[in-house]
């Protein structure tokens, strides 16, 4: 997706261009505008993203790139080696060893924290890797950004969870902060094999899933099963009490987004909207932009997007009514 990342830079920086670049990682440059620690662009295919303070050779140099800017929140990760999921196991292993030495090192120098910031805190990014200098940066927490300093949250499903639906669901959860509460009725749209069912119903979710496919027997007993694809749910059928909508159905953002549409028509009391939108093929991705802003038109003036660790070709999208 890095070619996608820079195609979404340049269409809201005409003054960026490519600058310092490894795998897993993008710096640009600004040859027009002064720095400014607010003026960074985030794309919806970038994980992590700050203001770039340049690179440090050791731990030393880190506080003096970042001494005029009063930051004590440290976000301290190795850039990503391989797409998630894909990295040898040694290589991670050793990158995971660089890490930990580089934290031990900049804690002791009593200037960091590894504190969570609060919305509005400035945070001081490094970014390391085997052999190479850390690029450091900074930037303010806001509620888009992961709590994870790596945006790769560790997580580990339940024995027996039928499909990597869960991690997705769950890490998707943790970034957007989606309030669900424990008794809300949740709408699945595209629920089978049902690793996204076992996370709602594990926090105490109340689930109508739909889909023509199998969930696991396990679940059959735990939520109200509809057994059809959802265009071919009657209005009746749908949860009038629902309070949310999670869609994770293999099928184009575009047909997903009129089926979306036509139950929001129905239901009401809609709160949110979580949607596991699918990268199917580049008119979906030259699509995205005008996809978002649809979800903004249902009804949802706060939208947020993102391409998550455990997403793949996908894109993790929270909407919220408040």
């Amino acid at each position: 997706m890095e070619r996608w990342l820079k195609d979404e830079v340049a269409k809201q920086r005409a003054d960026l261009t490519p600058a310092y670049q490894r795998p897993g990682c993008v710096t640009f440059r600004s040859n027009e505008r002064p720095f400014d620690a607010r003026d960074v662009v985030h794309s919806v295919f970038a994980r992590m993203w700050a203001a770039s303070l340049g690179l440090a050779a050791d731990p030393d140099a880190v506080p003096r790139l970042v001494q005029d800017f009063g930051a004590r929140h440290l976000f301290l990760a190795h850039r990503d080696l391989a797409p998630p999921g894909e990295v040898a196991p040694a290589r991670l292993a050793e990158a995971e060893r660089d890490v930990d030495t580089w934290r031990t090192a900049l804690l002791e120098r009593g200037t960091f924290t590894l504190d969570a910031p609060a919305e509005g805190d400035l945070v001081v990014d490094v970014i390391t890797a085997p052999g190479d200098p850390a690029l450091v940066g900074v930037h303010f927490h806001a509620p888009d950004r992961h709590q994870d300093p790596a945006a790769r949250p560790k997580l580990a499903p339940p024995k027996g969870t039928p499909s990597r639906a869960w991690a997705k669901l769950e890490e998707g959860l943790g970034w957007s902060r989606a309030p669900l509460a424990r008794g809300d009725r949740v709408l699945e749209i595209g629920a089978s094999p049902g690793g996204g069912t076992r996370a709602l119903v594990d926090r105490g979710l109340v689930v109508t899933a739909v889909d023509p496919q199998p969930l696991d027997p396990s679940l059959e007993d735990q939520v109200e099963w509809i057994r059809h694809a959802i265009g071919d749910v009657g209005d009746s059928r749908l949860p009038k009490d629902a309070r949310w909508i999670v869609c994770d159905a293999n099928i184009p953002p575009t047909d997903a987004l009129g089926a979306i549409a036509r139950v929001l028509r129905v239901l009401k009391g809609v709160e949110g909207l979580l949607w596991t939108l699918k990268i199917t093929d580049e008119a979906a991705l030259s699509k995205l932009d005008r996809t978002l802003h649809r979800v903004a038109e249902l009804g949802f003036p706060r939208v947020m997007a993102t391409q998550l660790a455990s997403n793949g070709h996908e894109v993790f999208v929270a909407a919220f009514r408040h």
